[in-house]
Parts: structure tokens; C-alpha cells; sequence
């Protein structure tokens, strides 16, 4: 839950003061735990799996199964399920909408295909929970995840990704955020610590300057391929001077040799770019249908794809 809503949570997220690409040591969420003021706290690592022949269809996060639910109170699990979650190493919890889409049941296996990570989770559904808004995500313990890195000598194990912990009720979540990075200040991985509000703040900017980026080179390929365009005409009446010479001998006056120049050059550009479009549609469309035919999903809106 971000926005307004986040700020009545209390919520804190403790992250690598250089960012997602930053290392955050698992040892720090029992420090972050130690320090005044914080109720409850909890690993919370982006894996970013692919299920079945689907890239990333939905958000996977490792966490602590005997914090998360204390950190996101607001979020109800039936307790015999959050219990066999917890005993479960491999066992995750999902959003109940989530579960609905898939159509999955409690006990179902759900292979998870690691990109950024080397190792494979074969993960077992223990329970479903339900959330104010739909998350769409699907939690796992983080051990199970960092004791198969383990196993494969892999450089990013121990690795929390990030921490997110709740403050206490009538303590300040900024001099709580301000003691955390005290703590971590002189370490190997400072930290910056901010509410769950201002890290949502900073995810959509980051999208956004994303986007901002993408026009900006999308520009700038426009701009040159402009002067590409340009210089080929350019070219294109340098090699044809005699062509011109001959309709100007025979009356043609420079305004109309200028049009017929212009109208045969877009004339040209027209027609090349009806058939670019018609490929490149042509192209989406069978990709669709490949992609139709081997999707797995059974979610409605693949469902209503036919």
C-alpha cells in the first residue's frame, strides 16, 4: 500500500544508500529490529522469476514468514496457513486475487525459473491472503532462496534486498530512519532509510525519468534520421543535375522542378513507410498468435484471447 495511505502504516524501508544495486547485508534486519522504536521488520528481496514460459508474469518477494504479516498488518492470512507457511522451506503465500487468476489451490507447486538469481524455486502454495488493494504478489521464505545460492557458491548470497519494518505506534519514523542510517553509517553498506511513501515517491520518479529518457532517444533517432533522409536527397539531385538542366531548358520553371523533386522523394518515403507499417503489423500479429497458442495461463484475460 503506498501513497497517503502508506504514512498511517508506519512504515520504513531500509535499502543501500546506493541503491537497488546496492548490497544489504541479512544481518542488518536483526539490527534494524534492535533499534528503538521499530514493532517489527523483514527481509524483503526482489527475485524476479519466470513462471512456466511467462517472463515475470507477477511480483516475487522473499521474506521472513514470522515478521511479514506483523509488518503489513493490515493483511489477514488464515493462521493455520501462515503456520504451515512457516514450517514449510520452501512454501509461499500468495494474493488471493493472484490465486484466483491462476486458479491455484492450496498444496499446488509453482516453479519459478530464476533470471537474475541462478537458482530455480520450486516453491508449494501454503495459504492466500487478502490486502486493501490487490498486490498481485506472491511471498517465499528468503532462506530457502539464499540456502540455494549457498549451495551454488553464488557472490550474492546473504543478500535482504531490501528491509521494510514498521515503526512503533507515536514514535517518529523520521528520527527512527535518521538512527537506522547512524548505525550503518560507518559500515561497508550505509543505508538510507525513508518512509514507505517517499521509497514509492522515489520507484515513480525513477519510472518516469525512465520514460523521460526513452523520448528523449527516441528524439534524437528522429533527428537523425532526418538528416540522413536529407543528405540521400541532397545526394539524389547532385547525381541528377542534367535530368534538371534538361527541364529547365525545356521550361520548366525552379518552383516546379522543386515540387516534382519534393513530391517524388515523398512519394517514395510514403510508400516505404505504408510498407514498413504493414510488415511490422504483419510481424506483431503472428507473434501474438504464437504467443497465444503456448500461453499456459488461466487467467481471464488470456482466456478471453481465445
Amino acid at each position: 500500500m503506498w501513497g497517503k495511505e502508506a504514512e498511517k502504516k508506519h512504515r520504513i524501508v531500509v535499502m543501500n544508500s546506493q541503491g537497488f544495486s546496492g548490497m544489504l547485508p541479512i544481518a542488518y534486519v536483526d539490527r534494524v529490529r534492535g533499534a528503538g522504536g521499530i514493532k517489527a521488520a523483514t527481509p524483503y528481496a526482489w527475485y524476479g522469476g519466470n513462471y512456466k514460459e511467462e517472463q515475470m508474469p507477477f511480483a516475487q518477494f522473499g521474506c521472513d514468514p514470522k515478521a511479514a504479516f506483523d509488518v503489513w498488518d493490515e493483511f489477514h492470512i488464515d493462521p493455520k496457513q501462515l503456520e504451515e507457511w512457516q514450517k514449510t522451506r520452501n512454501g509461499c503465500v500468495v494474493d488471493r486475487r493472484l490465486a484466483e487468476k491462476r486458479g491455484w489451490k492450496i498444496g499446488e507447486r509453482i516453479p519459478l525459473k530464476g533470471t537474475f538469481y541462478r537458482f530455480n524455486l520450486d516453491l508449494v502454495l501454503c495459504g492466500t491472503f487478502d490486502s486493501p488493494q490487490d498486490t498481485g504478489s506472491l511471498w517465499f521464505n528468503w532462506l530457502y532462496l539464499d540456502e540455494g545460492l549457498r549451495k551454488l557458491n553464488t557472490p550474492n548470497t546473504g543478500n535482504s534486498g531490501t528491509i521494510f519494518a514498521r515503526v512503533s505506534e507515536g514514535e517518529s519514523m523520521a528520527i527512527v530512519s535518521q538512527k537506522i542510517d547512524e548505525r550503518f553509517a560507518s559500515s561497508d553498506n550505509p543505508t538510507r532509510t525513508q518512509t514507505e511513501a517517499a521509497f514509492a515517491k522515489m520507484f515513480t520518479d525513477m519510472m518516469g525519468n525512465v520514460q523521460f529518457y526513452i523520448l528523449i532517444i527516441g528524439l534524437a533517432v528522429v533527428f537523425s534520421l532526418t538528416l540522413v533522409a536529407a543528405t540521400a536527397m541532397a545526394m539524389s539531385m547532385r547525381e541528377r543535375t542534367s535530368e534538371i538542366a534538361v527541364l529547365k531548358a525545356i521550361g520548366f520553371s525552379r518552383r516546379r522542378v522543386l515540387v516534382t523533386i519534393l513530391g517524388e522523394a515523398c512519394s517514395i518515403t510514403l510508400l516505404g513507410g505504408l510498407l514498413g507499417i504493414l510488415m511490422g503489423c504483419s510481424f506483431l500479429e503472428v507473434l501474438h498468435t504464437a504467443i497465444r497458442k503456448s500461453c499456459r495461463c488461466p487467467c481471464s484475460r488470456c482466456s478471453a484471447r481465445g
